[in-house]
């Protein structure tokens, strides 16, 4: 598997865990907003982490940054919209 299917596949993980967290534990606002935040950036330390050596052939730092950023913010929020909609009182 190649450094940036890692990536990937990282932020898709982190992206479906921290919906179902969001969704679940009723967070809404900007309570849900800067937990994914947070997760997003926790997620981001574990791709350096994980591709530490390979960082150069990659494109650098950045490149680990917004390679799945899109992929995640979409997949969290469309994850968390569902579940927050299918949970309401």
């Amino acid at each position: 598997m190649n450094p940036k299917d890692k990536i990937y596949w990282i932020k898709i993980s982190f992206a479906i865990i921290t919906a179902l967290i969001c969704g679940f534990f009723d967070m809404s606002g900007w309570y849900g907003l800067f937990f994914g935040l947070f997760m997003l950036l926790t997620a981001y330390y574990i791709s350096l982490f994980l591709v530490r050596r390979e960082i150069e052939e990659i494109g650098g730092v950045w490149t680990v940054f917004f390679t799945g950023l899109f992929t995640y913010i979409f997949l969290w929020l469309v994850i968390w919209s569902l579940i927050y909609t299918a949970t309401i009182k």
